[in-house]
């Protein structure tokens, strides 16, 4: 693997901005110029930058989309391959000179969905309309008088709490740096065995329940650890320069004393999971950019719900028995008539929450730094793309795992590899503990890509490579993941899995 990838893929753009940042804080105009400290990106490591896709951005390389529109109208075999794509580069090129992006990216989402009209109208002759909002609820929806995941996630308070007082008893001296690190550790261990055991044996838990409950105890479990990490290097006085002073410690003394729960709250709530002290804010609320956001939100979530049950749900219904107890010949039929609709939805989905929630979120809470996503599109190596994919999940990978493994010496592809498998054992958790089911389907697919990877990606290069990166996409842990919601479908709609369950896993 490479040696630096996630800090040349993901943070290369931004790390010089973070830099420049830290140091105007750091230096006024009368303070004399001081050298950057050499670990000033792991104190600051937000800055004031708006997500590509955005109206503000003057983003225009979607060169990896029109290799997206070659795959997908190939493995269609369209007769109407060469024109849609004559056209599509012809105003490709025109929206560039003019840097129009928005309208690049919607209007060549317009023309695949053109070239996908006949499996749209095979479906609806075939199964009439599908949509009703009324299953939506029921899956999310508990006991009128109980709702369990509304009181594990309200729940999820004391852990944070915990938190907080852990770092002002640590900042005053009244426990030592290794007591208090145990005590953390273990708010932490608490924080994951929580939800999963409450997941597991309680009944009356909805599954959209339990999804939502366990994504923000995982999500609180990283932000917490970040807290706690990032105080501790504020403690050990790892900035003693001048000028990185003021950039670190940009709050008065008194708000670093004493850890005011509003700073806590705040960090909660913004839109990154890294924490630090002073965190870029923009000056106002705008309002048309909440309202842009908030209506692609409804329209969207609108849109996926129409593809599961119009489109995924009726190739449930046609299931007879689980993935784990279909023959070959099946399994591959089921799995090809998923790959578009699955396709397609997580690419909606993907739009959904990593701009448009992600973004509203950070407009309501003024939070500068909207780089959440980078060029994924574009990406020519399976590694970059995992780092431009979930940039905020990236950068806490870099900040809090990758350089730390490096500082205890541990080689850059150990490291590399360590972080990976995190990785893959974190999306094997947080998809297959909600559905009871523990198959490792999606683990093992993610380590399939990474063999892809390290053996195939000197051979391709360039648009070569985009492609692959497409393929895996097209391809892999999505669909693994959608094998899970069909399986889960079957046990209550049809036979039960043969599977293990995750109770039986864990035990």
């Amino acid at each position: 693997m490479s040696a630096a990838e996630p800090e040349a893929c993901a943070l290369s753009s931004s790390s010089l901005d973070v830099k420049e940042k830290c140091q105007y804080y750091g230096n006024s105009s009368s303070d004399p110029p001081t050298e950057p400290h050499p670990d000033m990106d792991m104190f600051c490591c937000h800055s004031v930058q708006d997500s590509l896709l955005s109206s503000d951005s003057r983003f225009t390389n979607y060169r990896g989309i029109l290799n997206w529109i070659i795959i997908l109208l190939v493995s269609h075999s369209l007769w109407i391959l060469n024109v849609i794509l004559l056209n599509v580069i012809k105003f490709y090129t025109l929206c560039r000179e003019r840097e129009e992006t928005n309208i690049v990216v919607f209007c060549v989402l317009f023309f695949q969905i053109l070239t996908h009209a006949h499996l749209f109208l095979d479906n609806f002759i075939q199964h009439g309309f599908l949509i009703d909002l009324r299953k939506v609820l029921e899956h999310l929806m508990e006991d009128h008088y109980n709702w369990p995941s509304v009181n594990l996630i309200l729940a999820a308070n004391m852990f944070a709490i915990a938190a907080l007082l852990l770092e002002r008893c640590l900042d005053k001296g009244t426990l030592s740096p290794s007591a208090g690190h145990c005590l953390h550790l273990g708010n932490l261990g608490l924080l994951t065995l929580f939800p999963a055991v409450i997941i597991l044996y309680d009944t009356s838990i909805s599954t959209g329940g339990a999804y939502f409950s366990l994504w923000t105890y995982t999500v609180l479990g990283l932000k917490l650890y970040s807290y706690q990490e990032t105080n501790s290097w504020y403690r050990q006085g790892s900035v003693p320069s001048p000028g990185t002073d003021k950039c670190v410690l940009h709050e008065t003394k008194k708000h670093i004393e004493h850890l005011p729960i509003k700073d806590l709250y705040y960090f909660l709530l913004a839109p990154t999971l890294c924490y630090q002290r002073n965190f870029p804010f923009t000056p106002r609320v705008r309002i048309n950019v909440l309202c842009k956001t908030l209506i692609e939100m409804v329209v969207l979530t609108q849109i996926i719900v129409g593809v599961v049950q119009q489109w995924i749900e009726p190739i449930f219904q046609r299931s007879e028995n689980s993935f784990s107890n279909m023959d070959i010949t099946t399994r591959v039929e089921h799995l090809m008539e998923l790959v578009a609709p699955n396709h397609f939805l997580w690419l909606m989905f993907s739009f959904l929450f990593s701009h448009s929630y992600l973004n509203f979120c950070a407009e309501l809470l003024c939070f500068g730094d909207r780089h959440f996503y980078g060029d994924w599109w574009n990406a020519k190596t399976l590694k970059c793309f995992w780092g431009n994919w979930n940039i905020p999940l990236h950068k806490w990978r870099y900040r809090h795992l990758y350089t730390p493994l490096l500082k205890k010496r541990v080689s850059q592809k150990q490291a590399d590899l360590l972080v990976f498998l995190m990785s893959a054992a974190l999306c094997e958790y947080v998809i297959a503990l909600p559905l009871h089911s523990c198959r490792l389907w999606i683990f093992f697919m993610m380590i399939f890509e990474l063999l892809v990877d390290v053996y195939l990606g000197d051979y391709f290069k360039g648009n070569y490579g985009n492609g692959l990166v497409w393929l895996c996409f097209l391809l892999g842990p999505p669909l693994a993941m959608m094998t899970y919601f069909h399986d889960h479908y079957m046990s209550h709609h049809g036979q039960h899995p043969p599977g293990l369950s995750v109770a039986e896993c864990l035990s």
